[in-house]
């Protein structure tokens, strides 16, 4: 049997952490979840984790050290560049898009809206990541 893919969730937003959590319950995935709430503490998550997370869904705006600050570490290091970083923001700006896109992210999503949004999230977050992309 496979292990449950760990998936690592950095985002400040109590409410937003609420949401996240409460959606991957209803969605019926089966995976792990950390979460982190900056890129200083998902940092450290990884490095003390046992387990490497199968993917980094990250929020953009974030305190001490900021979503695209985590993304350019991460990329940098050998142990970590090939870590799937799924990058989100309340925003869709197109500058925000390509700045999270140029520096290493692997997908952008918009923060969803509703409850609906945020379930659907880890349907399609989990079903590409998890079991149809093949990673090195």
């Amino acid at each position: 049997m496979k292990p449950k893919p760990l998936f690592l969730v950095v985002e400040d937003n109590p409410d937003h952490r609420f949401l996240l959590e409460w959606s991957y319950q209803k969605s019926n995935q089966t995976c792990n979840i950390l979460f982190a709430e900056d890129g200083l503490q998902a940092l450290e998550i990884l490095e003390s984790s046992p387990v490497k997370p199968a993917l980094l869904l990250l929020d953009y705006e974030l305190p001490r050290m900021n979503g695209l600050e985590l993304v350019m570490a991460l990329k940098s290091s050998p142990k970590w560049k090939h870590l799937p970083i799924v990058m989100m923001s309340s925003s869709d700006d197109p500058q925000i898009v390509n700045k999270a896109y140029f520096n290493g992210a692997s997908s952008f999503l918009e923060k969803p809206q509703s409850y609906q949004d945020f379930k659907n999230v880890w349907t399609l977050v989990f079903d590409f990541w998890s079991l149809t992309a093949r990673l090195p």
